[in-house]
């Protein structure tokens, strides 16, 4: 067993000041320090308060929509899983580093509608958006803007009421302009139809850059993001995972999370206030063929039934005894899966 000591030192000059602060340094017989860490009164534990989980169980009918610049999703797509199954409805993945090699069907989630996703390549950019069943939401490809231009405009459809989620990533600070500039044609392109805007995503630019600035007088938009995102300078952070949007008071608990998931960026979340009915699970009957032997099953079914003829009097006999042994080799279970209610029936689905 090391041999250690536990050293307090103080961090404020007053010993009388009730706010002294405190630190607690384990050293072992080498003086080397094995743990830091802060002891006062209001010492919380050492585990981050997820705050996610926390603002999930308040809001439980509302829509909770989040964005992270991952930094290649290719390795991380189960533990994005784990982060965010529950709790999280609309979610926006920046920086996929993704290509075609990739099949469509590799980063679907359980829970969750087919994303929608524009790849770029294994070196940088690439988004994906993750909608969650139930929402109905399509993607809009009648504006048709540049190659190089990694956006992705899509609709949702919430008490017939419907938002444009504008979905960005703009890979340098350099060609903000030009990146805002390709949105803005999009927006003037389906400003008619859609009242209610909502964009989020790695701009690259902070909120208080001229040219979001402008962008955002222009379309009457409002920060939702108050607080550092990227930490990439670690002295210095940035707030440049936005989400902006043309009603900011339909929206609360606006903040960001610690995922563990990217090297330098936070996930960004924020609260649609408007409520919608949590789908209800509905119980599924099906039979388990893990164990289904085919020859086991035709050998015992020729010998039960080995009847020389077929008449009126043997056929419920035979049905019986053909459902007990199907029963037999595939048991019948039951599970709950999600049920789509009436209300988010979309043209696609009916």
């Amino acid at each position: 067993m090391r041999d250690s000591f536990l050293d307090y030192t103080c961090n404020s000059s007053s010993t009388n000041d009730k706010s002294n602060k405190f630190e607690i340094c384990e050293h072992d017989i080498n003086s080397q320090i094995i743990f830091t860490g802060p002891l006062n009164n209001d010492c919380k534990d050492t585990e981050e308060i997820d705050r996610l989980n926390k603002v999930r169980l308040e809001n439980p009918n509302r829509l909770l929509i989040g964005h992270i610049n991952i930094n290649s999703l290719r390795n991380k797509f189960l533990m994005l899983q784990e982060k965010v199954k529950n709790k999280i409805d609309i979610l926006l993945i920046s920086e996929t580093k993704l290509d075609n090699s990739f099949p469509m069907n590799q980063f679907e989630m359980e829970g969750y509608n087919p994303p929608f996703r524009l790849d770029r390549n294994k070196h940088g950019g690439g988004i994906i958006l993750f909608v969650r069943e139930g929402i109905p939401a399509k993607i809009l490809n009648d504006h048709h803007a540049h190659n190089d231009f990694e956006h992705l405009f899509v609709e949702i459809n919430l008490r017939s009421k419907k938002w444009l989620i504008s979905c960005s990533y703009n890979p340098n600070i350099k060609s903000i302009a030009k990146h805002l500039n390709q949105v803005s044609q999009g927006i003037d392109f389906y400003a008619a139809k859609y009242e209610n805007h909502i964009f989020l995503g790695d701009f690259n630019a902070e909120a208080t850059n001229p040219f979001v600035e402008d962008f955002c007088v222009t379309y009457g938009l409002k920060s939702l993001i108050k607080v550092p995102t990227c930490y990439k300078n670690s002295l210095n952070p940035t707030c440049i995972d936005l989400i902006l949007t043309n009603h900011p008071k339909s929206f609360q608990n606006s903040n960001v999370y610690e995922t563990g998931l990217s090297d330098f960026h936070k996930l960004t979340f924020t609260v649609l206030k408007i409520f919608y009915d949590k789908q209800k699970p509905k119980i599924v009957n099906y039979r388990d063929y893990k164990s289904f032997d085919n020859t086991q099953f035709k050998n015992d079914l020729l010998k039960e039934l080995s009847f020389k003829k077929v008449s009126e009097e043997n056929l419920e006999k035979m049905k019986d005894v053909s459902s007990k042994i199907l029963n037999k080799h595939a048991p019948l279970k039951k599970k709950y899966v999600r049920s789509n209610q009436g209300k988010f029936m979309n043209k696609d689905l009916r």
